[in-house]
């Protein structure tokens, strides 16, 4: 079998998110995984989130050049149109590749799915339709950018079959597309690649941290479905309540690089709900952190909590699990499924039970460390290596069917 695979996400806008980080794994476990099956990924011309994969010099992998990458003009809505078929570049490069290659895997449909080859398709959540959030710079990028997602989604419908991160999302596209065949979706839960490994991140943490400690919302985001904002809204209310017993409350530390620009609106959206709570010298903004600050900055947090309103499998959250950390998670969407009995559920909506749980956690030292171990063994459970077997299967299958 010989597989052909764009791995371009690795590369352009999505390479720092999930997608980027998906795609990163599943190539590079299918790769290492399946030495007699040949891959071709398709690439641009700049440098990849899988370089050291690339350098390998394995005799099944092969590299096929598409060009430079285009990036975006924020000012010029037209861009999005451009990269319907990302397009037209990849097309020219598969048609001239395509004697080589028996099926095609897309680990992101949104950047274009040829109709000339056999393809299998992973999607991964539906969340831009859900909040019509298919772009935030503008009223005319967001119609542009859903122009471009639809028509790529309608292409699914032909695929030989789908991928999802979680039975949720199956559910999920068949509401918008109930014509796809069921039993040709499969969903494949995630591995994780978070190293258990201690490092210093002093620089990203309060000064006083170790005396105050602090709570942490690791790999949300300001759109919509992420709902910081529930979370701020929770913890001003927590803080409310420590005040009320006389204790001093632990940090709110938010992580990720797009919380410190306020050029965009939703972000400085977020900063003024922060000062009207008066809670602005609690909320910390690290901004970007490195890969290998994930376990630090979680397994020495008080707690950590996502309460995202969509999600498609929320691999943040079971990092946190993974690390150690007390978790607290919302009860929506894909969260129930995956975190199983590993994290304290709650309705986001209600914030009383938001801070009942943040209060349990912090106060009740023996049910935080039970619900750490319990984190453990269900994030354990997650591993690249058996999603990507779980993806051969799938490939295998449809190229017979």
């Amino acid at each position: 079998m010989r597989v052909l695979i764009d791995a371009t996400t690795t590369q352009n806008e999505w390479r720092s998110n999930g997608i980027g980080f998906y795609t990163r794994n599943i190539v590079s476990n299918l790769v290492t995984q399946f030495s007699d099956t040949k891959f071709i990924l398709l690439m641009y011309d700049n440098p990849s989130e899988i370089e050291g994969l690339l350098s390998s010099n394995l005799e099944n992998l092969e590299v096929v050049r598409i060009g430079g990458f285009k990036k975006k003009n924020l000012f010029n809505p037209i861009w999005y149109l451009n990269q319907l078929l990302p397009g037209i570049d990849m097309l020219k490069t598969l048609k001239r590749v395509y004697k080589e290659g028996d099926l095609f895997f897309s680990p992101f449909f949104w950047g274009g799915i040829p109709s000339s080859i056999p393809f299998v398709v992973t999607i991964h959540d539906l969340a831009f339709p859900r909040f019509n959030i298919y772009s935030q710079i503008s009223f005319l990028h967001n119609i542009a950018r859903g122009v471009t997602y639809w028509i790529e989604m309608f292409k699914t419908l032909k695929a030989k079959a789908i991928i999802t991160d979680a039975q949720f999302t199956i559910d999920e596209y068949l509401h918008y597309l109930p014509k796809y065949p069921r039993e040709k979706m499969f969903p494949i839960y995630l591995g994780l690649d978070i190293e258990l490994v201690e490092k210093d991140v002093n620089r990203l943490l309060p000064q006083d941290w170790r005396e105050k400690g602090y709570i942490i919302n690791l790999g949300g985001g300001y759109t919509k479905n992420k709902n910081t904002g529930g979370i701020i809204d929770a913890y001003a209310k927590y803080v409310e309540v420590c005040k009320g017993k006389n204790k001093v409350p632990p940090y709110l530390v938010i992580a990720g690089k797009n919380f410190q620009d306020r050029s965009i609106k939703d972000v400085r959206n977020l900063h003024r709900k922060i000062n009207s709570l008066g809670i602005e010298g609690l909320v910390h903004f690290p901004g970007r952190y490195e890969d290998d600050d994930r376990y630090s900055l979680l397994k020495n947090s008080l707690l950590t909590i996502n309460l995202s309103a969509y999600e498609g499998f929320g691999i943040a959250l079971l990092e946190g699990m993974k690390a150690g950390a007390p978790t607290i998670a919302s009860n929506a969407s894909c969260y129930p499924e995956v975190v199983k009995d590993g994290a304290h559920v709650v309705d986001a909506g209600n914030i009383d039970s938001v801070v009942q749980a943040i209060e349990k956690i912090i106060e009740d030292r023996k049910y935080a460390e039970s619900l750490s171990e319990k984190g453990k063994v269900i994030a354990s459970s997650y591993s690249w290596e058996k999603a990507a077997e779980e993806t051969y299967n799938v490939l295998s299958k449809s190229l017979n069917n």
